[in-house]
């Protein structure tokens, strides 16, 4: 299975303020599947390489934290499914990586 994704910075789209949103892709099998993560970030405040908010960001810790959050929850639905040989798609690992009880998030990816 050719299940990844990627955190990064949609710095191509600015608000008003000067923030750009941290966004979430997830790609299986050459599909695309990009959601927001309601993370505003300056592109000042932004590692590039390591896809996380740089210090200089008065609230970077509860980002970076947050960031983590939705990783971790990639990763495991991608494990889970990999390991038991199950069909992903982009839709179903992005429903289930925006729940936010770690709860269902486990009883879905068992099921």
């Amino acid at each position: 299975m050719n299940a990844t994704f990627k955190i990064f910075l949609r710095a191509d789209q600015t608000n008003m303020d000067g923030t750009s949103t941290v966004c979430l892709r997830l790609t299986i099998k050459r599909k695309l599947k990009t959601f927001s993560l309601k993370i505003k970030v300056l592109p000042k405040d932004w590692n590039f390489s390591r896809n996380l908010v740089k210090k200089s960001d008065i609230d970077y810790f509860r980002k970076n934290k947050y960031i983590t959050k939705y990783e971790n929850k990639a990763k495991n639905i991608i494990d889970k499914y990999f390991l038991n040989d199950k069909r992903l798609t982009t839709n179903f690992l992005a429903t289930h990586v925006k729940l936010d009880n770690c709860q269902t998030l486990l009883r879905v990816s068992d099921s």
